[in-house]
């Protein structure tokens, strides 16, 4: 194979982990659910939208699978795909295929995909790690958290862009996204020579897709988020859980890189820790003035009255002239 052109287009069946296949437009879709990740791994489900017409057209144009003993199709291209790529980073899903409601093509589904973050593979970690910009501003009682990071496309974009440009060495893609180019394999010794053993041929391969013109195929990522956050997005879609929703982005590889733009709040503890402090010296300065009142008045003496002054009747009861 001729080493492609930096420039030349090609479409992508981009995701975090695994499908960057190579199809033509007619409405072939990717949708990647972000489901979220904890301390120990990322959490996913990936469908794999292809229309009838253009399954129909892959699999006319398929060569010859030796290990099916058929022509190859999407399902065994993706199926093997998968699971050469789980065993060499250590991820683990299911899979499961469904035709479309409108019966127009299938739904290939790669779903409860867990990536353990102990063992990743630095390439897969890059992928899965965003990179961008974090302004905080505050008023001494709340954080806002404004951040702008790249599409979760847009780094699997740059490494096919990459593997093209690097062009086919003839011993399989040694990336995620270069054996989607040009397969995968490995080496054994035959005959006294270490040869290069092909355990999966590119997509191109597999199926004759020429390397121009395939932009149109739809990149879509969910991100599972709260929803409290002022995300700028494509659409919002609920979930059962109130608190959660999806933030939708959509684009095609045409569109270069993108950017995710969202803002989050922070209560700030500066401003609460003084409100705290004076209401402390408030409180210690009300029970001393309260204190000092109470003292103040049971030491005070007691204005005298008449009878105090004169503590005699000098009247014998009948008169008092000061009553």
């Amino acid at each position: 194979m001729t080493k492609p052109a930096a420039k030349i287009k090609f479409a992508v069946c981009a995701c975090l982990i695994v499908v960057l296949a190579l199809f033509t437009g007619c409405d072939a879709s990717v949708r990647l659910y972000e489901r979220g990740q904890d301390d120990d791994a990322w959490y996913f489900d990936l469908c794999i939208d292809i229309p009838s017409e253009l399954e129909d057209t892959l699999v006319k144009n398929a060569a010859y699978s030796e290990s099916h003993g058929r022509k190859w199709t999407p399902d065994y291209w993706l199926r093997d795909y998968f699971k050469i790529t789980s065993e060499l980073y250590g991820y683990t899903y299911k899979y499961d295929i469904k035709r479309n409601p409108d019966g127009d093509g299938r739904t290939y589904m790669f779903y409860d995909i867990v990536i353990p973050k102990k063992t990743i593979r630095e390439e897969l970690g890059k992928g899965l790690t965003y990179s961008g910009t974090t302004d905080i501003t505050t008023n001494l009682f709340i954080r806002t958290i404004n951040v702008v990071r790249d599409n979760r496309f847009d780094f699997w974009i740059r490494s096919l862009n990459k593997a093209a440009e690097n062009g086919d060495t003839g011993n399989g893609g040694d990336t995620l996204m270069a054996m989607i180019l040009y397969g995968a394999g490995h080496y054994e010794n035959i005959g006294g020579v270490l040869s290069y053993v092909e355990d999966l041929p590119g997509f191109t391969d597999a199926f004759k897709v020429p390397l121009n013109d395939y932009t149109e195929i739809m990149l879509t990522d969910f991100w599972l988020a709260s929803s409290k956050m002022n995300v700028a997005c494509d659409k919002i879609i609920p979930t059962d859980n109130s608190k959660y929703v999806y933030y939708v982005f959509n684009k095609r590889i045409e569109d270069g890189e993108t950017k995710v733009a969202y803002r989050y709040f922070r209560a700030d503890p500066t401003g609460w820790y003084l409100v705290a402090i004076a209401c402390g010296g408030v409180a210690v300065g009300l029970g001393f003035l309260a204190a000092y009142i109470v003292k103040k008045r049971k030491n005070k003496t007691p204005k005298q009255s008449v009878k105090d002054s004169f503590p005699y009747d000098p009247f014998g009861g009948n008169i008092d002239p000061f009553a």
